[in-house]
Parts: structure tokens; sequence; C-alpha cells
């Protein structure tokens, strides 16, 4: 299956709305690769939804970790988020066959680091766990 769902929860400190939450959770059975806004793992802890400079913000917290514990009770393969404006790979500590790629900002000046793209390859065999990080050239 090579179907993407995507979640806004671009808000930042704020809860995602029970109407999209509860799409979401419907459609997620069906679902590859999950793309969103902010991170729900990161490997450092610093920032992804509901943590702040490593603090928790208690609502949004709790949505991330249930949110999560969903994708992680799931088929999908890989999450996408941006936010941090910088590139990460990450093997999910719960789930090894799960994949959290966070891509930077394609500007300069909103990137900690060289512009970055990321090409997600599928092929008809249902391999896909190759990512490529294109940097752009400025």
């Amino acid at each position: 299956d090579k179907r993407f769902l995507i979640l806004d929860n671009s808000a930042n400190y704020t809860v995602v709305s029970s109407a999209l939450t509860d799409a979401f959770y419907s459609d997620l059975s069906s679902a590859a690769f999950v793309l969103m806004s902010q991170p729900l793992y990161h490997y450092l802890g610093i920032r992804s939804m509901g943590v702040i400079d490593g603090q928790p913000v208690s609502e949004v917290k709790t949505q991330a970790d249930e949110l999560l514990g969903a994708i992680r009770n799931s088929k999908v393969k890989a999450i996408f988020s941006g936010d941090l404006h910088y590139f990460s790979e990450t093997v999910d500590p719960v789930r090894p066959d799960l994949i959290h790629y966070i891509v930077g900002a394609i500007t300069p000046e909103q990137n900690l680091r060289s512009p970055a793209f990321v090409l997600l390859s599928l092929y008809d065999d249902g391999s896909d766990r190759k990512s490529t990080r294109l940097n752009s050239s400025h």
C-alpha cells in the first residue's frame, strides 16, 4: 500500500481538533505514510508535538502520545514532518520498522543547515526504505 495520510498539527502548542483526529484515526488503517508539520517523536526529546525545549505541554503532549501510539499499532512505514528546520532520519525506538523523517525548510533563511529536500522512491515490489537527502546549491 502506498497511501499517504496528512494530519495538520501545525498550530504549535494547540491540540488538534477532534474532527481532524477522528478522520485521521478512521483512515490510518489504510495508510503507508503519514505527513504532518510537527514531529511526534524526536530522538533527543527536546522538540516535538507537545514538547518545547524538553518541557511537555500537557494536553498537546498527551494527544501526540496517543497519535504516535496509534501509528505504532498500524502498518505505517514512515512519518514525515518538518518544523525543526533540519533533516534527520530516526528509527522508532518502540517499533523498529517505523522511520521518522524530519525535513528541513527549503530556504536558507529558515534552515539551520543548507536547505534540503527529501526524495522518497516507491517501487512496485513494495520497497521504499531508501530516502535521499538532496541539498540545494546556493
